[in-house]
């Protein structure tokens, strides 16, 4: 039995309980209602109250339905109105309807009322949806719109970086100068190959992105030993950033071998290696893989800005930041492309951090494999 509240504006407590006897009888509601018959009094009961459904009497004296209606339309309101009269006049029915009611129902044919209250509910439960729908598609649009401005800018500035490298390292090559060349040259290739790896893991994840909103993301495990996983990722690191002052402190010397994913686990672990660099302050970062109780366990630790508690869950979520796009680049997906492939696998990702004090990400992982 639905529960439901009904404003009544009616004058005559005699029609007013009539109404309500025929409301009851059909036990398809748990009613509570109230009576008004001012427009004073039905204006209070709208503001104080929630109601589901409006009931009116067509003619009260000094108050009739057409202005009933307009108060209860104020503010944006738009529950179920539906006008009773004791006479059957079209010309009333138009005009109402006009003004914005529901339904029209004659008191003398009360058979049509309860199917009309249980009709306007469900018609009000599907504008309700309709409009959600709508709020959610404009919050969708805003968001793929932010989402395809960050994306050019960071897709753009590697780009760009890339192409001057690439110019001034022919400038070398063609002998322009020629002392040093070679120590010249490295750098600037050097300088080139990390923008390309920027650009390659930018591209990746706005792939990664459209396979796992899109429900196109493929998981195909095979014994894959996470520490090596581990050791190659964080060695292209080490490469790509030389000179820079981020020290990566690797423990995963054990294999740790589990039925996983192998790209799958390399996006996971490149994520928040980048991730930890990004926000690390150039402190030391810390990756260490350990295996217990049947999961492995991939921890990585920063000493740099660390995330507030109100922001911790926030951040896995698609497009999220727990810091202003303009301090630092990124699309805002890594996380939440870390979580999606995490779960995945049936694990869990959770972080451990505090306002200045760094952070640490751990992912636990089912092994899923016989022991030999």
């Amino acid at each position: 039995m639905r529960r439901v509240r009904l404003l009544m504006v009616e004058d005559s407590e005699d029609d007013a309980e009539l109404l309500l006897r025929e409301i009851r009888r059909s036990k398809k509601f748990e009613l509570t209602c109230r009576r008004v018959d001012t427009a004073d009094e039905m204006r209070a009961a709208l503001r104080t109250d929630k109601w589901d459904a409006v009931m009116c009497d067509y003619n009260i004296p000094g108050f009739g339905a057409v202005e009933a209606i307009a108060i209860a339309r104020e503010d944006g309101r738009d529950e179920p109105f539906i006008v009773v009269s004791g006479t059957v006049k079209e010309e009333m029915a138009v005009e109402v309807l006009k003004a914005g009611a529901h339904d029209f129902v004659v008191k003398d044919r009360l058979a049509r009322l309860v199917p009309a209250i249980v009709r306007e509910l469900r018609e009000a439960e599907i504008r309700r949806e309709r409009r959600q729908a709508l709020e959610d598609l404009k919050l969708a649009l805003q968001a793929r719109d932010e989402f395809l401005s960050i994306a050019s800018h960071e897709l753009k500035t590697p780009i760009t970086s890339l192409d001057l490298q690439l110019w001034s390292a022919l400038g070398l090559v063609r002998g322009r100068h020629l002392e040093g060349l070679g120590e010249k040259l490295t750098s600037k290739l050097q300088s080139a190959a990390s923008q390309a790896e920027r650009l390659t893991a930018l591209i990746n994840n706005l792939l990664d992105v459209t396979r796992m909103t899109s429900g196109r993301m493929r998981v195909v495990k095979r014994e894959t030993d996470l520490a090596q996983v581990v050791r190659d990722v964080t060695a292209r690191f080490r490469e790509l950033s030389a000179g820079e002052p981020t020290e990566l402190r690797v423990e995963a010397s054990a294999p740790t071998l589990g039925s996983w994913d192998p790209v799958l686990l390399e996006t996971i672990v490149n994520n928040l290696v980048s991730n930890a660099m990004k926000f690390g302050a150039g402190k030391p970062v810390d990756v260490t893989v350990s295996a217990e109780a049947g999961n492995a366990k991939l921890t990585v630790t920063d000493q740099g800005l660390g995330i507030g508690t109100r922001d911790q869950q926030r951040i896995f979520g698609r497009f999220e930041r727990a810091v202003p796009e303009s301090h630092f680049g990124g699309l805002g997906v890594g996380l939440w492309i870390a979580r999606k492939a995490t779960e995945a696998h049936d694990g869990r990702i959770r972080v451990s951090s505090a306002p200045g004090e760094g952070a640490t990400f751990v992912v636990e992982l089912p092994r899923n494999r016989t022991e030999a």
